[in-house]
């Protein structure tokens, strides 16, 4: 006989990431809104290549 396991119900958890960035808001903001510049973060961030899109 196998017992089968209930996972916990996981509606009383959240996950916060929290990232401290060492820029002005001003440049954050700029960075965030022009894709050209946020295309470069994700190759730095996470290695990908916005080529591929």
């Amino acid at each position: 006989m196998s017992a089968q396991a209930h996972p916990a119900a996981t509606n009383d958890r959240e996950l916060v990431l929290t990232r401290l960035i060492d820029a002005s808001p001003e440049a954050l903001y700029r960075c965030w809104t022009d894709p050209e510049l946020m295309k470069l973060s994700v190759v730095r961030t996470f290695g990908a290549d916005p080529s591929l899109d």
